[in-house]
């Protein structure tokens, strides 16, 4: 995604029974010099502490040059790479996930994609 770039997870809510409340979407901080973002969802920041979340998905959302910011759907950047394998961080208490690489191309290189995508 190169430096700069931010993606957006998004969430299905779930309730304590199991019954689908409001979703929840966020953004990630800027992408660093590898390409690498991170964003992170805490329980504590959840309104409703009952509920969960499950397919967790993660798109393109934003690239930091405008002569390189059509997304691709390489690695489901456009329709959303699935959040479910996982390394626990013990030591942090968290789960650390991984998606992509995702890709931005100018919008010549675009307009060359057939429609199927191959």
């Amino acid at each position: 995604m190169g430096v700069g770039a931010v993606a957006r997870i998004t969430c299905e809510g779930v309730d304590e029974y199991g019954y689908e409340t409001e979703s929840l979407s966020i953004l990630s901080c800027a992408t660093d010099e590898k390409g690498y973002f991170i964003a992170t969802i805490s329980p504590y920041e959840v309104k409703d502490q009952n509920r969960r979340f499950r397919n967790c998905k993660a798109f393109l959302e934003l690239s930091p040059t405008e002569d390189c910011d059509v997304p691709t759907d390489d690695n489901k950047g456009i329709s959303g790479a699935p959040l479910a394998s996982f390394q626990r961080l013990h030591d942090k208490s968290i789960k650390l996930f991984t998606v992509g690489p995702f890709f931005f191309v100018p919008e010549q290189e675009a307009k060359s994609i057939p429609d199927d995508g191959y």
